[in-house]
């Protein structure tokens, strides 16, 4: 085997790999309870700094501070998005065939 062959076995079995855990995540997204359950998680952990950041005096700020608030709040933000479309739109996305065929019953 000369070595261009080697490599396209070893990325063939790259996109085979990756092929699988694509349909791993798209059965995962589909089981709506386990999205549930991580969405009720991550609100809570977010909640949690959300009550944290409450706490700050903000007329006693310095420049400094309130950069670095709004600093960590865009990245708050940020991952709150993230998981909200990976936990419940995309979900619900995958799911509502399922929800329309229910609900015309």
């Amino acid at each position: 085997m000369t070595m261009a062959y080697k490599l396209f076995l070893i990325g063939e079995k790259e996109s085979i790999k990756i092929y699988f855990n694509f349909f791993k995540l798209l059965k995962e997204m589909k089981d709506f309870r386990a999205c549930s359950d991580k969405c009720k998680d991550f609100l809570k952990r977010y909640q949690a700094e959300i009550e944290k950041m409450k706490a700050f005096n903000f007329e006693n700020m310095t420049l400094e501070e309130g950069k670095k608030f709004m600093e960590e709040s865009y990245i708050l933000l940020q991952k709150l998005a993230y998981d909200r479309f990976k936990y419940a739109l995309f979900p619900s996305v995958l799911n509502n065939k399922k929800f329309d065929k229910i609900i015309k019953k």
